[in-house]
Parts: C-alpha cells; structure tokens; sequence
C-alpha cells in the first residue's frame, strides 16, 4: 500500500484549456518554458507554477469538477476518457447537466448583430456539429487505482438552470437597450440546462488496504445563498 495517498480537486472549468493541461501533466518542462515565455513571471510566481505542476503530476486521484463532453466550447471532445488515457487511470463520470442553449449549442436560433458582417460571422462562429454533440456537463473522478460502485447522490435544488435562465433571458430581450449587441453577448453568456447538482460516489480498491476506499465529488450550486450549499 502507497505511504501517502495524494487526492487532488480541480474544477477543470471544462477543459477548455485541455491541450495546456495535457502539455502541463506529461511535459511539464515544455509546459513551464512556454509559461515564462507567455506570461513572464517573476521568481516567486515561477516557483508556485513548478510547485502546483508537481503536486498535479503526483496525483494518485483527480476529482474533477465542471468536465465536458461533447461540447462545442471544447471541441466537442471528451475530456474525462482523453485525461483518463493520457494519465493511464480509471475513470467514473455522473452527468450533472445537459446544455440546451439553442443559440450556443443546438443552433436553432439566428443571432441579429448590428451589422450582416457581424450576423454572418457569429453565425458561422456559433453555428454547432450536430453529429458530434452531446452536451453533456459532468462530474469526475479519475483513480490510478480500480473504482467499483460508482454511484450518483441527488442534491436539494438550489437553483433551476432551465427555468430561472430562461425567465432571465426573456427579461433581458424584453429590456432596451441602445446596442443590440450588448443585448446578444449578454443573452450567449448565460447557460440554460437541464438537470440539478449531485454528487458521485465511488469506491477505490488500493492494494494492501483491506477496505475499499470510499472517494466523493461533490460540487454545490453557486447560484444560490449559503444556507441551501449547507443543505447539500
């Protein structure tokens, strides 16, 4: 049995960064040489990047938070099996949402911008892969070691990230506004979901430990005040 067990949590903010991090975990000397290029950090901020990098790549759980697949945002890749393949680990996912923004995802909507220029070049822009979405918007953990009985929680709503959003949205293309602009770059930065916050659960079998290891995901609403987080 390993001495230490080292358990990392990481809202991965949908891998949209996925070829930095990929880069960051199997290159990590490639990764920092371009990060002093880019940024140009001082000795200090230098010095927390290679720490962070090498508690990342030391990792034996990953309990991953905000992960895509099938999105257009992220290429529609599938970024759990991408990180679990890369890293040679065991993976369990509990979809938490699905995105159904018609104006992001399904593209059953024409934006009108201020100019046909504009609207042509957000539509192409928006415009989704219908054969490669899935829209999916979950939960991960990823194990060097075997997981079994992975299981999801249901949480108490907090939030409505259909209803709420969309009564949001309705609000805003009632308002008027002197930029028809402003008024679509505002209505596409909002999500409109189905589905609530859960947690997942799995158990991990650790050689030499005589008992399972229970490990657990848990990601709590944010659109929401502190007493309904404590309720979850």
């Amino acid at each position: 049995a390993p001495a230490i067990l080292h358990v990392t949590e990481w809202n991965i903010e949908r891998g949209e960064n996925l070829d930095s991090i990929e880069q960051m975990l199997k290159s990590p000397d490639v990764f920092i040489e371009r990060a002093q290029q880019e940024t140009k950090p001082s000795a200090a901020d230098l010095a927390r990047l290679r720490h962070q990098v090498n508690l990342l790549r030391q990792s034996d759980v990953l309990i991953l938070n905000e992960v895509d697949i099938g999105v257009k945002r992220t290429d529609y890749r599938n970024v759990v099996d991408e990180l679990a393949r890369l890293l040679g680990m065991n993976s369990a996912y509990a979809v938490e949402f699905l995105e159904v923004d018609s104006l992001l995802d399904l593209g059953t909507e024409v934006p009108l911008m201020e100019s046909p220029a504009e609207t042509a070049r957000m539509t192409e822009d928006l415009k989704p892969d219908r054969s490669r979405y899935q829209g999916l918007h979950v939960n991960a953990i990823l194990s060097r070691y075997p997981l079994k009985n992975a299981r999801i929680i249901k949480l108490p709503v907090c939030h409505d990230w259909y209803a709420d959003e969309k009564q949001a949205i309705s609000q805003l293309e009632k308002a008027k506004r002197k930029a028809a602009n402003v008024a679509f770059l505002e209505r596409i930065t909002r999500e409109v979901r189905r589905g609530n916050r859960n947690t997942l659960a799995a158990e991990m079998i650790v050689p030499g430990v005589a008992q399972p290891i229970t490990v657990v995901n848990a990601h709590l609403e944010n659109k929401c005040k502190s007493n309904c987080r404590f309720r979850q």
